[in-house]
């Protein structure tokens, strides 16, 4: 498909007109909010549409435009195979969609990458950890996020492909789970949205702003920092601008971003291979309620 990467404001070329520090506290409605949709161990009803095909796995290379088409409408599509792909197969529908990117990761996580390009997101650890990395191999909940939101543009995947091994059980957490954006943005006043655009991390300079239009559709570059430190920079237009009208944005946001109406999962089934626009929705994971750490098992890639 070919992702075309939209120019998106350089707010590290731009002078500072505030900078502050958002902490999230008890009282904020998405506290709440997010520990009910991501503690729970029940699945989630799927996205309208979301299966495109039943396939062998052999049949796929000439089923993609498919696969490219339902992204193209809905930003989301799954096809269901018979059988396991390889890491070459894997690679290989993937580059039919853009370049797969090679996967920079935490060296805590180095031994789950394959060839550089495909993660395997393993379960080795039944134990919630504070480690963010580890995070992604444990039984933690994932806030919700846009991929790599952090970096730049051109080193964000347009679009993001799983690949089950081993699902978890039905209604035992562990569910992967999406937030449209612009419904998100939908929620937001003239005001907030226009704040986003100006804002982005402090802490990652190189970072776009918090939200920009690409290809007509407001796209987030944002991610819930939970009860860690989110320190943000401001440089745009309004100079009576307070941190706390900034703070404020923030906290309606992550509320959005939890509104149970929005959040959909996928009801996983072995050998079958999801790719999403990560300019289209959030995501994140359900809780991992199972014990036997043999459970869930995903291939991971990323396209640019």
């Amino acid at each position: 498909m070919g992702p075309t990467v939209t120019e998106v404001a350089d707010l590290a070329t731009m002078p500072t007109v505030l900078g502050g520090l958002f902490v999230e506290q008890a009282h904020h409605p998405h506290v709440r909010m997010r520990e009910r949709s991501l503690t729970r161990s029940d699945w989630l009803p799927e996205p309208d549409g979301i299966l495109v095909a039943e396939l062998a796995a052999d049949e796929l290379p000439d089923r993609t435009g498919e696969v490219e088409q339902r992204l193209r409408d809905d930003g989301i599509a799954k096809v269901r195979l018979d059988r396991l792909l390889t890491n070459d197969e894997l690679v290989t529908f993937g580059r039919r969609l853009g370049t797969v990117m090679v996967h920079e990761t935490s060296p805590k996580l180095q031994h789950q990458v394959d060839d550089g390009l495909v993660f395997n997101l393993r379960r080795e650890r039944t134990d919630v950890t504070s480690d963010y990395a580890l995070a992604l191999i444990s039984s933690n909940e994932l806030t919700l996020h846009a991929e790599v939101c952090v970096r730049p543009v051109q080193r964000q995947p347009r679009y993001i492909a799983l690949h089950c091994v081993e699902p978890s059980p039905p209604d035992t957490g562990g569910q992967t789970v999406f937030v449209p954006m612009t419904a998100v943005h939908d929620r937001l006043t003239r005001t907030q949205a226009e704040m986003l655009q100006h804002a982005h991390f402090s802490q990652f300079p190189e970072s776009p702003p918090f939200l920009s239009w690409r290809g007509g559709r407001p796209v987030f570059s944002f991610r819930d920092f939970g009860d860690d430190l989110l320190w943000w920079r401001y440089v745009g237009p309004r100079g009576s601008l307070t941190a706390g009208e900034l703070n404020e944005t923030l906290v309606r946001l992550l509320e959005s971003m939890y509104d149970p109406d929005l959040m959909t999962g996928v009801s996983w089934r072995r050998a079958e291979l999801l790719v999403w626009d990560n300019w289209r929705f959030f995501h994140g994971r359900t809780r991992i309620q199972e014990t036997d750490t043999e459970a869930r098992h995903f291939k991971n890639i990323k396209i640019n």
